[in-house]
């Protein structure tokens, strides 16, 4: 029996346009990103989609709701508050370079491949600790459905390095676009069988 996991990223927020952290700051689409979710939403209907969980950041919980137009009409998204994106805690709405200068031993650590948390925020294994279960819980309630989560670009890589056995210290280099979509498989054990894609881009 298969199982199918659609992990999606949401689309372009004000802070993303910006370069900037959104961390767990509820922050609003732009024009840009309801043209993204609109093309995911279309680019996902050729799959009949059984289940929708979202994190309840209003970025993520629009980009479901775009993608249940072009679903089954009794879909009703389920807020997960662990699927929450990373919090960035003093990080929060800086960007990359305003990071390095505010926090330079963040910097180092990032340079040395490990995985500090955010000051008075979290790290990619805080993120996993909390998605995970919840992930398993899914998994066994949803057996032999496809489902689809609507997440953050933290939140996606604490997932899918969880799985693929990524150490979490260089989870951040699989990519995670705007309103890109990562297809997982797996068996009725919850032991994943086949990645059919990462950061697939639904823009083209």
């Amino acid at each position: 029996m298969k199982t199918t996991l659609l992990i999606v990223r949401h689309g372009q927020t004000n802070l993303n346009a910006q370069h900037r952290m959104d961390g767990q700051v509820d922050t609003s689409l732009t024009q840009i990103g309801f043209n993204q979710i609109e093309k995911l939403s279309l680019f996902l209907s050729k799959y009949k989609i059984d289940s929708i969980y979202s994190s309840p950041l209003s970025r993520s919980l629009k980009t479901a709701e775009a993608i249940i137009k072009h679903q089954n009409a009794s879909l009703i998204i389920k807020e997960i508050d662990n699927f929450r994106e990373i919090d960035c805690g003093d990080c929060t709405g800086l960007t990359h370079d305003e990071v390095i200068q505010k926090f330079p031993q963040l910097s180092i650590e990032w340079g040395k491949n490990t995985d500090p948390p955010f000051p008075n925020g979290e790290s990619l294994q805080d993120v996993e600790a909390r998605a995970i279960p919840t992930i398993e819980q899914i998994l066994s309630v949803d057996a032999g459905n496809t489902i689809l989560i609507s997440g953050h670009g933290s939140l996606n890589v604490a997932i899918i390095g969880h799985y693929l056995q990524i150490p979490p210290a260089i989870r951040f280099k699989l990519r995670q676009d705007n309103c890109c979509i990562n297809i997982l498989e797996f068996n009725d054990k919850k032991e994943l069988v086949f990645v059919r894609g990462i950061n697939i881009a639904s823009q083209e």
